[in-house]
C-alpha cells in the first residue's frame, strides 16, 4: 500500500491572504462580512477532509479504475461514499453566489480548494470539477427556465455536469465539429453526433448528469461562427429547485470508456447523441464564445491540479529524503556512519529546493488570478471591472500552462530522488506521474495557451496591458536586496523589449518572420511566467524583509530560473526562417 504524505500548504495561503490582499477587498460586493479567519477556518476544515476522506482513495481507485458494463459506468470502491460525503458537507456549493444556493466564496478560496483537492486526489476531483464550470456556465447564459430546472440541483452536487466538445477528426479545432441540433418545434432540439474524451460523461455518483453539448444548427455558418451551444441531461428534469427530479431517460449512452494512461479513478468517455433532447443555452451560433466561460474557469482549475499533485510529490520526495539512508553527504553534514540522509546530498538538496521555490512563486501567481476574477466579477465600478477582466484573460493561459509544466516536471523531479522506489507503486510517485500528465494536455494544450496569449491576449491590446503592469511593479516599493533591485529591473525591460519585438513581427507581411514568431509563443510564455515568478519572490521579500528563508528562497529562484530571462529574450530575438523553408520530410 502507498505512503502518502501531503498536507494542504496552509501556511502559505494564509500569508497570501493576510498580506497581499488589497485593503478594498473586503469592500467587495458579498465579501463585506468575509476575513482571513474565516478563509483560514475553511482551508483546515477542507484539508482535514480530504486528507480522510478523499486522499485514501487515490491508490485503490488508480488500481481497481472504472468499469463499463451494460451502459453503465461504475466507479471505484469508496468513491460514492466519499462524493455522497462531499455533497452532505456543501463543499460544492462553495464559490456559488448566496442568492443561488452557494456559500459565496471568492475565487482565491476556491483556487485553494482546487489545490488541496487535486493534490489528493485528481480523478476524483474530476467528478466535481466539471460540475461546477457547467453551472457557472448555466447560471450565465441558460434562460430563467433552464437555471430553475438544473441550476440547484448542479450548485448543490447532487447533479454532475459535463463539457462535450470533442469529436474524433477534431480536437482544438472546433470548427471542424460535426455534431447536429435540430429544432424539435417546441422550444427543445434533437441532438445528434458523437463526442470524444468526455470527463465523467457517465457514472454512478449521481442520478442525473448534464451535458453541455456544441453542435450545429441547419444553415449555421462554416467555422467557429456556427457553433451552438446545448443543454442534454442524462435524464429530463422535472419540476424546478431542490425539488427538482428526474423523468424519462434521455436518448444519451456512453459508447466506450477509454484506457488511459493515467486518473484510472475517471472515465473519460465516448458519448453518443441520438436525437437525443437538448436546449439551448445563449445564441444561436454564439455557442464558442458562451463555452468559454466553463472552459476558462476549468484552466484556471487545471493549473491548480498541476500546482497541488506537483506540491504532493514535492512533499513526497522531502519525507523520503529526510528518512531515507543512502550515500556519504559532504561538509557540513557528513557523519560517521556509513550512509547520510538522501537530504544531505547537494543534487537532492538542490533538487527540493529547486520545487519548493517554484511552488512558492506559482501559487502567487494563482493568487493574483484568483483576485484579479474576484474584482472583475465583484467590483462596484464598470471600469475597474474590465480592466481586471483583462488582467484575468492574461493570467489564465499562464496559469494553466505554467502550473501544469511545474506538476509534470517536478512529479518527476521527485520521482528521481525516490530512485528506484519512484518507479513502484509503494510510495505513490509513479501514480503521481501517471495522473499529471494529463494537465497539461487537456483544456486546451499548453502550446495552444502559449499561442491564445500572443495572439490573443497580448498582440490585440499591442502589448498595452503587459506595459501597464510593468509599470505598477516598478512602482511598487523596493525589497533590502540589491541583487534581487537590479535583477528585476533588468528582466522588466527584457520583458518590455522582448514583447515589443514580437508584436512587430506578429504584425510582419513576410511569413517566415510570422512563422518565426508564432515558433516563439512557448518561450515568451515561459519567458512572461519567469518573470511573473521573479516580482513574486520580490514581493514575498518585500512583504518579510527579516525573514532569512525568504530572502534565500528569492535568492535562489533569481539565481537558478530568473537568470534564463535574458537568454529566453535573445531566443526569441533571433532571426531565423528555417521553419518556413525547412521540407516537411527533413523536420
Amino acid at each position: 500500500m502507498q505512503n502518502s504524505v501531503y498536507q494542504t500548504p496552509i501556511a502559505q495561503w494564509e500569508q497570501l491572504i493576510r498580506t497581499f490582499l488589497p485593503e478594498d477587498y473586503y469592500q467587495l460586493s458579498g465579501l463585506e462580512q468575509h476575513d482571513p479567519d474565516l478563509y483560514l477556518q475553511i482551508l483546515t476544515q477542507f484539508d482535514a477532509f480530504v486528507r480522510e476522506t478523499i486522499l485514501p482513495l487515490n491508490a485503490s481507485g488508480d488500481e481497481e479504475g472504472v468499469s463499463l458494463e451494460n451502459d453503465v459506468v461504475t466507479t471505484p470502491k469508496g468513491f460514492k461514499e466519499a462524493y455522497q460525503a462531499y455533497v452532505e458537507q456543501a463543499w460544492p456549493t462553495m464559490d456559488f453566489a448566496e442568492e443561488d444556493g452557494g456559500q459565496g466564496l471568492p475565487k482565491i478560496m476556491s483556487m485553494a480548494l482546487d489545490e488541496s483537492l487535486g493534490a489528493c486526489n485528481l480523478a476524483f476531483k474530476l467528478y466535481t470539477e466539471l460540475t461546477r464550470g457547467a453551472a457557472h456556465l448555466l447560471k450565465a447564459h441558460g434562460t430563467d427556465t433552464l437555471k430553475a430546472q438544473y441550476l440547484p440541483k448542479m450548485i448543490s452536487g447532487e447533479w454532475t455536469g459535463t463539457m462535450c466538445l470533442t469529436e474524433s477528426h477534431c480536437g482544438t479545432d472546433l470548427g471542424l465539429l460535426r455534431t447536429k441540433a435540430k429544432s424539435n418545434g417546441d422550444g427543445s432540439y434533437a441532438i445528434s453526433g458523437q463526442k470524444i474524451f468526455i470527463t465523467s460523461g457517465e457514472h454512478d455518483l449521481a442520478e442525473n448528469i448534464i451535458h453541455m453539448v456544441l453542435a450545429r444548427l441547419p444553415d449555421a455558418p462554416a467555422g467557429v461562427k456556427g457553433i451552438s451551444l446545448f443543454l442534454v441531461p442524462k435524464y429530463i428534469g422535472v419540476g424546478e429547485g431542490d425539488s427538482a427530479t428526474i423523468g424519462d431517460r434521455n436518448t444519451v449512452s456512453v459508447g466506450n470508456v477509454e484506457e488511459k494512461m493515467g486518473i484510472h479513478g475517471s472515465p473519460t468517455c465516448v458519448m453518443n447523441f441520438d436525437q437525443a433532447q437538448g436546449w439551448l443555452v445563449g445564441p444561436e451560433n454564439r455557442g464558442l464564445v458562451s463555452m468559454f466561460t466553463m472552459m476558462n474557469l476549468e484552466r484556471l482549475s487545471v493549473g491548480m491540479q498541476g500546482l497541488g499533485m506537483g506540491d504532493h510529490a514535492r512533499q513526497q520526495a522531502l519525507s523520503y529524503a529526510q528518512e531515507r539512508l543512502q550515500g556519504r553527504a559532504p561538509a557540513p553534514w557528513k557523519s560517521g556512519d556509513n550512509a547520510d540522509p538522501l537530504i544531505h546530498l547537494p543534487q537532492v538538496r538542490a533538487s527540493l529546493l529547486d520545487m519548493r521555490v517554484e511552488a512558492d512563486a506559482l501559487r502567487f501567481i494563482a493568487f493574483e488570478a484568483g483576485l484579479a476574477a474576484d474584482f472583475a466579477e465583484r467590483h462596484s465600478d464598470t471600469t475597474t471591472r474590465e480592466q481586471q477582466q483583462m488582467l484575468l484573460a492574461l493570467y489564465t493561459p499562464v496559469v494553466k500552462s505554467a502550473l501544469t509544466d511545474y506538476g509534470l516536471s517536478t512529479t518527476l523531479q521527485s520521482q528521481q530522488v525516490f530512485g528506484g522506489h519512484g518507479f513502484i507503486r509503494e510510495y505513490g510517485v509513479e501514480q503521481l506521474v501517471r495522473d499529471v500528465r494529463i494537465t497539461p494536455i487537456y483544456e486546451g494544450t499548453n502550446g495552444v495557451q502559449a499561442l491564445d496569449l500572443i495572439s490573443r491576449k497580448i498582440q490585440q491590446n499591442e502589448g498595452k496591458i503587459l506595459e501597464n503592469l510593468v509599470t505598477d511593479w516598478k512602482a511598487e516599493p523596493a525589497c533590502n536586496n540589491d541583487y534581487i533591485e537590479q535583477s528585476f529591473q533588468q528582466y522588466c525591460t527584457e520583458l518590455t523589449t522582448t514583447t515589443a519585438h514580437l508584436l512587430d513581427n506578429l504584425s510582419s507581411p513576410e511569413a517566415s518572420v510570422l512563422v518565426d514568431a508564432m515558433s516563439m509563443a512557448d518561450d515568451f510564455l515561459k519567458l512572461l511566467t519567469y518573470t511573473l515568478c521573479a516580482r513574486a519572490h520580490r514581493r514575498l521579500l518585500q512583504a518579510n524583509p527579516d525573514q532569512q528563508v525568504v530572502q534565500q528562497h528569492a535568492v535562489w529562484y533569481y539565481q537558478r530560473f530568473a537568470s534564463q530571462i535574458p537568454t529566453l529574450a535573445s531566443t526569441i530575438k533571433q532571426p531565423s526562417d528555417i521553419l518556413a523553408t525547412l521540407d516537411d520530410n527533413n523536420l
